[in-house]
């Protein structure tokens, strides 16, 4: 992994090298947090000396229906029905928002919109200085 900025780049022109080795021959690594438990290392040896090699690739969508669902911040409204299908935002995701903008305010007509796309607006908890309640 990269450690600073110029490494990274330098490091994303490179193409990708695959490296097979036998699962016998890999040592852990005592920095790693995540060791594997005695039984799957003996798992994998087993596979390498039948000349097992499996390599399973879950590829997962990077559009805005995979990050706002998986991560929990939004609602898809009328998934089916394309003229009303929208996301509708998530009270903490709105909050959270709404607390990083430190002291700048939004305008009445940015007000209507975060109201008008957050799925329980009535839940949120609005600065003081909203103005922007239940208006479309």
């Amino acid at each position: 992994m990269a450690t600073d900025s110029k490494e990274a780049v330098s490091t994303a022109d490179r193409p990708l090298t695959v490296v097979y080795k036998a699962a016998a021959s890999l040592v852990p690594d005592p920095r790693n947090a995540r060791t594997h438990p005695k039984k799957q290392t003996a798992r994998s040896q087993r596979r390498d000396e039948l000349g097992i090699r499996k390599l399973r690739i879950v590829l997962i969508g990077l559009g805005v229906n995979t990050v706002l669902s998986t991560l929990g911040l939004g609602f898809k409204k009328f998934p089916r029905d394309e003229k009303r299908v929208r996301w509708e935002i998530n009270q903490w995701a709105v909050e959270a928002a709404l607390a990083r903008l430190g002291d700048r305010q939004l305008t009445t007509a940015e007000q209507r919109e975060v109201w008008n796309n957050s799925r329980s607006p009535h839940k949120v908890a609005w600065p003081d200085w909203w103005t922007e309640k239940g208006r479309s």
